[in-house]
């Protein structure tokens, strides 16, 4: 698409089956007046529920991850605020009991492991910060 094409639902169905959940959009309309957008959908954050499991909530997050490093390989910009919110819950849920974090290994798996690896590295990474 070019730049300041006006995205109609079948553009937006376009995008979405080529894994594309984010564009940039101009601030103001075609009539010069402020755009005020009537909702932000966020499609990684709404999977991302409160959990009472530290186990729940890691492998949610990795899957999560797992979606945007794809969507990164497809050309998508690298948000790091989005990582941000992906590690800092599973990091206060981790500091809650640290041995959690001794078991990362336990829930790893051949096929994600560089998933895994990266979100496991974000929770070692803060917790020696912390």
């Amino acid at each position: 698409m070019y730049e300041k094409t006006i995205l109609t639902k079948g553009l937006i169905e376009a995008l979405q089956a080529f894994l594309i959940h984010e564009v940039s959009v101009e601030k103001t309309l075609i009539d010069g007046k402020k755009f005020l957008p009537k909702e932000v959908i966020n499609p990684y954050l709404g999977e991302m529920e409160e959990s009472s499991d530290f186990m729940d909530l890691y492998l949610e997050s990795v899957q999560t991850y797992k979606r945007l490093f794809k969507n990164w390989q497809a050309g998508s910009k690298v948000d790091v605020a989005m990582i941000r919110l992906i590690l800092v819950p599973l990091m206060d849920k981790a500091l809650e009991e640290p041995g959690n974090i001794l078991m990362l290994h336990h829930y790893c798996n051949k096929e994600d492991y560089v998933y895994h690896h990266a979100i496991s590295i974000g929770l070692i990474g803060g917790y020696i910060e912390y």
